[in-house]
């Protein structure tokens, strides 16, 4: 049955509910109730509704049209791709063709001309005061249901069933557990099917993160996700986090429950689980755990926290979980500020009894000390997630029996004072986040890291009493697939940072040096920030402190890097000039330095902030910029301050030379001025006038 005929059956059946609304509130009409107030409301509403019957058939035409020419400009797009992949046809023509297509779609995209049947007065009446109404009641009819299998979602769903690959499908219908509008983090959504197996590293030498960006990526080239940045006007280069539209969620849903692959209830929220799936989701205000049996649990592979705040679980939970490869018990969200926290640290007490454990999310939970000694017996652990547990003092040595480990991450997490020394064990590490400079002798130090082969990104604290030895950092060398360096530090400005020459960072293709707020750095830069040092560096990130300057002083050196960012300097003064020499091949450009005298004001305001994107933008940019700082310049030279020449005259007057001299003084100064201001215009071309 077409959708035509089935909302038009739906709109009749909604004529014949408000004729029984009209009985049971009026009795049956006569001729004496023709002029009642409520019986012509009802009649006005009625006929809304025929006139909406009528105007269906139109509407099922235009979409049908619609649909038509969209598939016809998509298959034309792909025949020119054909012919140019075989170099058959000509490609000016193909391209005609396309751009035939592309304006016989635009003019199909006009909405046909409805409501003539019905006035604009009761056009008003059925957007303000029925259309909730009506619509509650087309969804009792199944409409909703007809929504979904119309034209536009059906398309939506080809495009989904046009992906080749079934672990980027399955990519995609986990993301249906998300809330409406949700910003999602890149990071633990690429953690999270790692965890299920969903992606692996290939044989060509790429992780399984890696594989995880490629597939984030090819979702939201195939629309199916949509990136999302926080300053939407000038988008970062990388994208770190997503969104869904309503609509693709909806089908997301509807396909992710035929799978099996998650239990939602009739408003589209996932739940606990049910007999079938064996993913479970903890949402807030629900009984979560309490409301499935034991034998329901033991079949889990997956408990998603979706937005429980309060993790008040019983001590025995975990040890029920026996065949769970997925524990994201942490924060996903994009925003900080989420909170969640334990009711009781002994929740963590059964971990050693998931021995299929692959990804363990502990990320921004609170309250969280220390972790059980038994987490050393989770041998199937690949992602460690403790980012940001603000009140864990100390991860234990059992951590280093994490043979399989690929991905820890401790970073912001300020009570940690230093790492085992087990840690040096890990040898398939790929990501090491949070790694902590301590005093204790029998802490790892950076040295202890060279056994770490395998290690692609390293992020380094050096904390306030920290002690780096003299090329301590020289030992990365050995690390030969490391490529990005973090560097947070929050150390004396009497202490200096690492010194002597480090060949250990020259295969490095991205860098962050961060200093932690309030606390002071050196002004000159590390003597490892160099562009001898870093020839592959690509991306360079500095964050916080007493940094004044990126150049170290040596001549004709030029960064390869192509993606700067500068945050937080606050007596950082740039020097666009030098800038623009140093860094030839720059095309992201992110500033936020010199900061304002005006201490006092809440919001810290400076005088550079800025975001540039592409190298045009950029050389825009700075030619604006060095034709202001010469007007400025230019001004200063031909015009003094009124108060200079009140100067001279008292120290004239002083000095008893007289108006006379005064008078000689600024004859001389209107020659220097006329001379200035000829020379200044001899630079302009005059050219057009």
């Amino acid at each position: 049955m077409s959708i035509q005929q089935n909302l038009e059956k739906a709109v009749s059946t909604l004529r014949k509910r408000l004729y029984q609304a009209i009985d049971l509130t009026a009795g049956p009409i006569d001729e004496s109730m023709k002029e009642n107030e409520l019986v012509l409301k009802f009649q006005s509403i009625d006929v809304m509704l025929r006139n909406l019957e009528i105007n269906l058939p139109d509407i099922k035409a235009w979409e049908d049209k619609v649909e038509k020419q969209f598939t016809e400009m998509r298959l034309q797009i792909y025949k020119t791709l054909t012919h140019a992949k075989s170099k058959a046809g000509d490609i000016k023509v193909d391209l005609l063709l396309v751009e035939d297509k592309i304006e016989e779609l635009n003019n199909a995209l006009l909405p046909p001309d409805l409501g003539r049947n019905c006035c604009k007065s009761q056009g008003e009446i059925f957007k303000r005061a029925g259309r909730r109404k009506v619509l509650r009641e087309w969804k009792e009819q199944g409409v909703e249901k007809i929504i979904y299998e119309s034209l536009a979602i059906l398309n939506l769903q080809a495009s989904y069933d046009s992906l080749e690959k079934l672990e980027l499908k399955l990519c995609f219908l986990f993301l249906s557990v998300f809330p409406e509008n949700a910003i999602i983090k890149k990071r633990p959504l690429i953690y999270w099917w790692i965890g299920e197996g969903l992606i692996v590293g290939t044989a060509e030498n790429k992780t399984a993160e890696e594989e995880g960006e490629s597939i984030f990526q090819e979702l939201i080239e195939l629309e199916l996700i949509v990136p999302y940045h926080e300053i939407p006007h000038k988008p970062s280069p990388v994208v770190k986090a997503c969104k869904m539209h309503p609509w693709i969620r909806h089908m997301a849903i509807s396909l992710a429950q035929k799978a099996d692959l998650f239990d939602f209830d009739s408003s589209g929220s996932p739940s606990y689980g049910n007999s079938r799936c064996r993913r479970a989701c903890l949402v807030l205000g629900n009984h979560n755990s309490s409301a499935v049996t034991d034998s329901k649990e033991e079949n889990l592979l997956t408990v998603f926290n979706l937005s429980e705040q309060y993790l008040d679980l019983s001590p025995d939970w975990l040890q029920k979980l026996k065949k769970v490869e997925v524990l994201q018990l942490g924060a996903w969200h994009y925003s900080p500020k989420h909170h969640i926290e334990v009711e009781k640290e002994e929740v963590l007490r059964g971990l050693g009894a998931l021995k299929h454990l692959k990804y363990l999310s502990l990320r921004g939970i609170s309250l969280i000390t220390k972790l059980p000694s038994s987490i050393g017996e989770l041998l199937a652990l690949e992602i460690l997630d403790l980012r940001a547990c603000h009140n864990l003092e100390e991860l234990p040595s059992e951590t280093g029996s994490l043979m399989r480990l690929t991905h820890l991450d401790v970073s912001d997490c300020p009570f940690l004072e230093s790492m085992p020394k087990e840690l040096q064990n890990l040898i398939r590490l790929h990501v090491l986040k949070g790694f902590v400079i301590g005093n204790s002798k029998t802490s790892c130090k950076i040295d202890d890291l060279s056994n770490l082969k395998e290690l692609r990104r390293l992020g380094i604290f050096i904390g306030n009493e920290a002690v780096v030895r003299e090329g301590e950092f020289t030992k990365l060398k050995d690390i030969g697939k490391l490529h990005s360096l973090t560097i947070w530090w929050g150390v004396k400005k009497s202490r200096e940072p690492p010194r002597g020459k480090s060949p250990a960072l020259s295969k490095l293709k991205s860098m962050r040096l961060a200093a932690m707020a309030d606390l002071g750095t050196q002004a000159n830069p590390p003597t490892e920030l160099k562009p001898s040092t870093l020839k592959k560096l690509k991306k360079l990130y500095v964050r916080g402190g007493d940094i004044t300057k990126l150049y170290d002083g040596e001549k004709d050196q030029q960064w390869n890097v192509e993606v700067l960012r500068l945050k937080f300097l606050k007596d950082f003064k740039l020097n666009w000039k030098q800038l623009m020499l140093t860094f030839p091949r720059l095309g992201f450009l992110d500033v936020k330095c010199d900061q304002s005298e005006n201490k006092q004001e809440e919001d810290l305001k400076y005088k550079e902030d800025f975001v540039l994107k592409g190298r045009s933008e950029i050389e825009k940019y700075y030619k604006e910029k060095e034709t202001s700082e010469e007007e400025e310049k230019f001004k200063k030279n031909v015009m003094p301050p009124e108060n200079e020449n009140y100067e001279e005259r008292k120290s004239l007057k002083k000095d008893n030379r007289g108006e006379e001299a005064l008078a000689n003084k600024g004859k001389g100064k209107e020659v220097i001025s006329e001379i200035m201001i000829e020379k200044a215009s001899s630079g302009y071309d005059h050219s057009s006038q």
